[in-house]
């Protein structure tokens, strides 16, 4: 579905915080937004990199595929934020597969727009080097979260990363895309998930999980 491109949106987006109404304006004016059902692949590994992606609203997964065919999930990104810097800057394919996890807004800006708006307006260029630096850093982490926990490990952490001031967690995504997410299967996460349940370490409750031991979970969670 085609949107009407908006600049007070396009504001929202960190690397172009602090840019005048005015720029705001013609990079609205020349891009594109469409809007995706939640499952969509927006670009798959291998594609040219023609055009700056970013996400307005809904939430992304960003992974790779082995030669298997197994998914690798890199990290999940909720809006406002923006993909594909490296691909635009240095004219290689995209390095990596973006998937909707829920209903998204995205964004299309092509590579000589963002490359001139980079040449007027450096602080842009500093953002988007943030930008990317914060994602090599979450990416670290989970691949370091992958070779040295277990997945009751990384399934402690996902779980006290995401509890509310209630002691609630929203389980938005399906078993399924869960373990794609913690790198491992349904039916492990499905186990580890019970254990947790039966030693009353958690409550689940349609799809809202209760924590009921923080402190255990945590000794889990560091190994």
């Amino acid at each position: 579905m085609s949107l009407t491109p908006s600049p007070n949106a396009l504001a929202e987006v960190p690397i172009f915080a602090g840019l005048d109404p005015d720029t705001l304006l013609g990079l609205a004016t020349a891009s594109r937004t469409r809007r995706y059902p939640k499952g969509q692949v927006l670009c798959s590994e291998g594609d040219p990199g023609e055009e700056l992606l970013l996400l307005e609203e809904g939430r992304v997964r960003v992974s790779r595929f082995a030669h298997t065919g197994q998914e690798i999930v890199l990290a999940e990104i909720e809006a406002p934020a923006a993909f594909g810097e490296l691909a635009l800057i240095d004219g290689s394919p995209r390095a990596a597969t973006l998937t909707a996890m829920s209903e998204v807004t995205i964004r299309y800006l092509g590579r000589r727009t963002v490359l001139d708006l980079i040449a007027r307006e450096p602080g842009v260029a500093i953002a988007m080097m943030r930008s990317m630096a914060a994602m090599v850093r979450a990416t670290n982490d989970r691949l370091g979260d992958v070779l040295s926990l277990d997945v009751p490990g990384r399934l402690a952490k996902w779980l006290l990363a995401r509890t509310g001031e209630d002691g609630l967690v929203e389980l938005d995504a399906s078993q399924e895309a869960l373990a794609r997410s913690l790198g491992t299967t349904r039916e492990t996460l499905n186990r580890s998930l019970r254990r947790f349940e039966r030693v009353g370490l958690v409550r689940v409750h349609g799809h809202r999980l209760a924590i009921l031991d923080a402190a255990a979970l945590r000794s889990i969670a560091e190994g």
